[in-house]
């Protein structure tokens, strides 16, 4: 095993160790695996995903290191504009203020 890989392992094991997220400890153990000699099959059947998930991640780790097994998910794009949506916090705090109370606008 070449140092090059034996660091990447290492890598990954930290990653795997400190990681909260499921998802992503999954694709650091993928990885892992791959590099240290389980058939892709193997990892499908122990992780229970994909040949192509597992493809995928590696590609992405060696492209982009640890920071490619993160997920980017930020969220689905506002329905309100900026402005509106300032103005139903500000109502929604004016209700807080009030306890609540039924308020005829």
């Amino acid at each position: 095993m070449t140092q090059q890989l034996q660091q990447a392992i290492a890598e990954l094991e930290e990653f795997i160790v400190q990681n909260l997220n499921a998802r992503e400890v999954r694709k650091g153990l993928a990885i892992k695996l791959v590099y240290q000699g389980y058939l892709y099959e193997e990892i499908q059947r122990i992780l229970g995903v994909s040949l192509g998930s597992i493809t995928g991640w590696k590609q992405v780790y060696e492209e982009n290191g640890i920071d490619g097994l993160k997920l980017n998910y930020k969220g689905r794009k506002s329905y309100l504009s900026t402005e509106q949506r300032e103005e139903v916090l500000s109502w929604l705090q004016t209700l807080v203020l009030l306890g609540n109370r039924r308020v005829r606008v």
